[in-house]
């Protein structure tokens, strides 16, 4: 189990092993290699470096190997029982394990999914889990290359378990999620049943506008709020993304709801992980052209047409790729409209500088970021932290605002933005410690609301 509230990193290693043999003191990490009877490995998916390896994490236990079965529940939702020692190298051991109960799987291929949104961490800590073939498995794709190296060997070693194969997983979910994945269905077959150049033409544009409600936008329209409008614009977008990226994934945490094509397969059309509703695609473009259309109006342009346009796009691209039913978008277009409305009412009256209101966001994140096995909580309220720290440091130095387009604001904002977070994921690619990527990430937490403080400060002396 990853922790990660960053006030792990200072007490991560602090354990007894009271009753524990010495070689038992020594281990800090733990995994369970599971096979299955048709040759293929039970593979995990991580969120934070999007690459795959056997279920484990670091030990927290007096007993290594009920520590590897947790862990092993925690992240598939199985129960594994522990056959023997496979492998110790360093302080991490890698434990022969088989399923208590049948694997439940998609098909009988060398690649399928497994059946585990119900698993504790499933959308906190793993994207996805599979039972796939060695032979299939690219260790460039993998946290751990050498460990991966030697699955062929291990197959030959260890027991398997038995795998259950199903068509789909309908039985698993309720009678709601069946029903409107068939409107999923029903969409999908319109589309393909129009002629064949306008069949062709909806399905590349369903399949690509998704991007108009990616998270990649919001550092795409940093520097346009600071160019435009000074650190008080883009504060006030800021505080409205921060906003939304809790409500929406508190919301998809809580009600733990599965894709559509996690239960369909054939409804896939596009890839997305974790859960479902609401759809922060969707919540993501009326928010995020929320504010585009909110700019242009106060420069004396219409956007409004534009606006819905897009949003609604987003919305029918997310229900044709099979990752969100059409209540998803509902609700994603609700939270990130109350969301925009909520932040231009709080900007009118407060403000988006006020250290205040950037310290009362982070520290009504905190008990998420404490207790949630989640890490955008803990980013959310650390960004939120920092922000309050650098425009309460920096409120004599920082510009209030301008109307007139600054080129100069709006290079330096992209270069510092695209600059931190290239260099962090460069950083991160090096690393397989999840508590080092964790730290590396947080890196961004301070140096962006620092720049950008900077940012403001220096252009204020120019004016």
């Amino acid at each position: 189990m990853y922790q990660y509230f960053w006030m792990f990193l200072f007490i991560f290693g602090v354990s007894s092993f009271v009753g524990a043999s010495p070689g038992d003191q020594n281990i800090k990490g733990v995994a369970c290699f599971v096979s299955d009877d048709l040759g293929r490995v039970l593979i995990t998916r991580d969120i934070l470096t999007n690459k795959i390896a056997i279920p484990g994490g670091y030990i927290d236990e007096d007993d290594p190997k009920e520590a590897a079965k947790r862990e092993t529940f925690e992240e598939t939702g199985m129960e594994v029982e522990v056959l023997g020692e496979l492998e110790r190298r360093g302080s991490a051991v890698v434990f022969a394990c088989r399923a208590i109960s049948p694997i439940p799987t998609l098909n009988a291929t060398s690649f399928s999914r497994v059946f585990s949104w119900t698993a504790p961490h499933f959308g906190r800590e793993v994207r996805g889990v599979y039972m796939i073939s060695p032979h299939l498995i690219g260790l460039s794709e993998t946290r751990f290359p050498e460990q991966a190296k030697l699955f062929s060997n291990w197959l030959k070693e260890v027991k398997p378990s038995q795998a259950q194969v199903f068509e789909n997983f309908e039985e698993k979910a309720s009678f709601f999620l069946v029903f409107q994945a068939e409107i999923n269905r029903g969409f999908q077959e319109t589309i393909k049943a129009l002629p064949e150049s306008l069949s062709f033409i909806f399905d590349f544009l369903l399949k690509y506008v998704s991007v108009f409600g990616s998270g990649a936008l919001i550092f795409v329209l940093l520097p346009f709020a600071m160019a435009s409008g000074g650190l008080k614009r883009a504060s006030a977008f800021l505080f409205s993304v921060i906003l939304m990226t809790l409500l929406v994934s508190f919301l998809k945490l809580s009600t733990g709801e599965p894709r559509p094509f996690y239960i369909y397969p054939e409804l896939a059309l596009g890839d997305a992980s974790g859960f479902s509703f609401p759809s922060g695609h969707t919540a993501t473009a009326m928010l995020l052209w929320g504010w585009v259309y909110f700019w242009l109006k106060q420069a004396g342009k219409s956007f409004l047409l534009g606006w819905g346009l897009i949003v609604t796009l987003v919305a029918l691209s997310r229900v044709y790729l099979g990752v969100h039913y059409l209540g998803d978008v509902l609700v994603g277009a609700l939270v990130g409209g109350a969301v925009f409305v909520v932040s231009c009412i709080i900007d009118k009256k407060i403000g988006g500088l006020s250290p205040r209101l950037w310290a009362g966001m982070g520290l009504a994140a905190v008990p998420l970021a404490v207790t949630q096995v989640y890490p955008v909580f803990a980013f959310c309220s650390l960004f939120s932290l920092f922000f309050a720290l650098f425009l309460w440091v920096f409120q004599s130095k920082i510009a209030q605002g301008h109307l007139k387009w600054n080129k100069g604001i709006f290079v330096v904002t992209f270069l510092v933005t695209f600059g931190v977070m290239g260099f962090v994921y460069c950083l991160t690619q090096m690393m397989t410690s999840s508590l080092s990527i964790l730290l590396s990430y947080s890196l961004c937490t301070f140096f962006l609301p620092f720049g950008l403080c900077l940012i403001s400060g220096h252009f204020k002396k120019e004016a």
